[in-house]
């Protein structure tokens, strides 16, 4: 595997680590290999990253490790720039040769929950957002009010999201979107404005990702629109003890601007076009 694909790997999951000694497992990012199928997960109870990817070769045997998030912070100063990594793991250790240096680092002892049980495997909604425009709406519901729940609203039917957060001394931030594409029932949920941040700075600004949705206070997915599923984000929803969380979803006098529409196809097109 190389330098830039580990760095990228531990960039997409280290950020949903605990920092929490109370659960130590939790601390740090669970490697395992079979076959060929390299999968990284970290949690910390309250939200999870995951990225797979395929190996150029097969192991002749599987690995299941826990490693320092902390001491993979340390690795990823050094992994930009290093032309050759090879990587150790063995009983209590994990061993990075770099170049022409190498970094031991301890194993956590102890089973990492198994957490595909938690990944839906269907869904009763779906939105897409395009990346900077959903992360847009949420910094500013933050700047508005600091605490970390805010209201999302939903009806895929008609186009129409709205976030809004609790009333405070500032008043109240509202703000309507609609989504490049809808599908499924209506929604409504506590989402935490800080794990949904932390999450799409994840994925590049101009991409358009996908958010699923089982239930009220079910978990709901971040995905990549057309990208490989097995790499996603799951996010637990917050309790809101407001009255219009409960029943049907209203959203009145909706106020939301048309986007453009989205194009899959236009930088190849773009492409295309400057090759002729």
């Amino acid at each position: 595997i190389s330098p830039e694909v580990l760095y990228s790997l531990y960039d997409k999951t280290i950020y949903s680590a605990s920092t929490s000694e109370t659960r130590p497992i939790l601390t740090g990012i669970h490697h395992s290999i079979q076959k060929s199928i390299f999968k990284l997960v970290s949690t910390d109870s309250h939200r999870l990253s995951q990225v797979v990817y395929d190996l150029d070769t097969e192991l002749s045997e599987d690995i299941s490790i826990t490693v320092p998030a902390e001491s993979l912070k340390e690795l990823m100063k050094h992994l930009k720039g290093t032309n050759q990594l090879k990587i150790h793991f063995m009983n209590n250790q994990a061993i990075y040769e770099l170049d022409d240096s190498r970094m031991y680092t301890r194993l956590i002892e102890g089973n990492y929950p198994v957490t595909d049980r938690l990944i839906p495997s269907a869904f009763t909604s779906e939105i897409q957002f395009k990346v900077q425009d959903l992360k847009d709406t949420f910094k500013r519901a933050l700047i508005s009010n600091d605490e970390n729940g805010v209201k999302f609203k939903a009806k895929p039917s008609l186009k129409q999201v709205r976030v809004q957060t609790l009333e405070n001394q500032n008043g109240k931030f509202t703000e309507d979107l609609i989504p490049y594409e809808t599908s499924g029932d209506d929604i409504q949920l506590g989402v935490n404005v800080r794990y949904l941040i932390d999450a799409l700075d994840h994925h590049p600004n101009d991409s358009v990702i996908r958010l699923q949705f089982v239930g009220q206070m079910k978990p709901f997915l971040i995905r990549t629109l057309n990208g490989d599923d097995r790499n996603l984000a799951l996010i637990l929803p917050i309790k809101m003890a407001v009255p219009d969380m409960q029943g049907e979803v209203i959203i009145d006098n909706f106020n939301g601007d048309y986007q453009e529409e989205l194009d899959l196809y236009e930088d190849e097109a773009e492409k295309f076009s400057e090759e002729k």
